[in-house]
């Protein structure tokens, strides 16, 4: 948009081949987020008090968002051969005025850090490949130190799939699961900034 200017970016990044297997890598970047239209236009709707609510006209827009700036920093080992892949990836990320639904879903403004282990792997044989991956958080507001809102702690998938010869036909089978989900109305004390 260009209300919020032009901004530059930059980044750097490094990998190193270990072995005919083994790879290591890091990287370094800034980034740039304005809202979305979405976020600042979105018409408001109203409220007949379904769960007590107003009876009323209710907001889902914020005019006086800020856009989002951000420093994101990642390190990776990653394993491939023939019929397997394996990689461990930590990412850290600060963001000043990170933009998410406030308690009341309301599009807010919050210092947030973003801490993130993930572990991926795949073993493929005969047709078949099955691949998982498990990440694991710390998504928090840096305001008050809490964990923002409407982001699990927990969460990965796990899918097996089959390629057939008829008409290349595939199956696929696969669940996934998240833990640590704080709702908006478990959130208490959430600071957001909208001057």
């Amino acid at each position: 948009s260009s209300q919020y200017g032009t901004h530059v970016t930059k980044g750097i990044g490094y990998g190193y081949q270990l072995n005919n297997n083994w790879r290591a890598s890091g990287s370094y970047r800034t980034a740039f987020k304005a809202p979305t239209f979405n976020d600042i236009y979105y018409p408001p709707y109203y409220d007949t008090g379904y769960r007590g609510a107003c009876d009323c006209w209710v907001a889902q827009n914020n005019p006086n968002l800020k856009a989002e700036r951000s420093e994101n920093f990642e390190a990776s080992l990653k394993y491939a051969s023939e019929s397997q892949t394996a990689s461990v990836t930590i990412y850290h990320n600060k963001v000043k005025d990170f933009i998410a639904l406030d308690a009341d879903y309301l599009p807010a403004n919050y210092n947030a850090t973003l801490k993130c282990l993930t572990v991926a792997a795949s073993q493929s044989w005969n047709g078949w490949l099955l691949k998982g991956n498990v990440d694991i958080q710390s998504p928090k507001n840096t305001d008050d130190n809490k964990l923002l809102i409407r982001r699990a702690r927990e969460h990965g998938a796990l899918n097996l799939s089959k390629l057939f010869n008829i008409e290349n036909t595939v199956l696929h089978l696969g669940g996934s699961f998240s833990h640590g989900y704080i709702s908006g109305n478990q959130a208490t004390n959430i600071n957001t900034s909208t001057s």
